[in-house]
């Protein structure tokens, strides 16, 4: 019978307490996660392979169908019009939650903000429109500066 090991192969104690349940090291398994985490070639294949299970399962849409969607809007968004690299995030894929028809890609802003008006409280835009065009007169009108100069 072989007799257990009291240490690691970098010198960590293999004490009850101090090792995995897969049967190695704590600390050594912790420093493996870590650099599998961070090698860069992991970090893409994982976005990547995310991307595409989340297009398919969500939208039934490949990352190649994506991209022709993205290059018909002119790499902008649907709504604002600033372009896709303007953005920290790859813009949102905008569906039609009853049908799952897919509308548009839209920045998170619109996806978020103007979507969620239109679509759960449409009787909010005429007034939404008049307040920010009201609003807009008003600014104008007050001094000529907008309140951030004012300050």
């Amino acid at each position: 019978m072989r007799k257990p090991k009291l240490f690691c192969k970098r010198g960590h104690s293999r004490a009850p307490e101090n090792l995995h349940s897969s049967g190695h090291c704590k600390i050594c398994r912790r420093m493996q996660a870590t650099i599998y985490r961070h090698d860069p070639k992991r970090k893409q294949y994982n976005y990547l392979w995310s991307r595409r299970s989340n297009l398919g399962h969500n939208y039934k849409m490949t990352v190649e169908d994506y991209n022709k969607l993205l290059e018909a809007q002119n790499n902008c968004c649907a709504i604002c019009r600033r372009a896709a690299a303007s953005f920290k995030k790859q813009l949102s894929v905008d569906h039609d939650h009853k049908t799952g028809k897919i509308r548009g890609l839209l920045c998170i802003y619109c996806n978020s903000i103007v979507i969620n008006l239109l679509e759960n409280r449409p009787e909010l835009l005429p007034s939404a429109l008049i307040y920010l065009q009201t609003n807009k007169l008003k600014a104008e009108v007050h001094s000529g500066k907008n309140w951030n100069e004012a300050k």
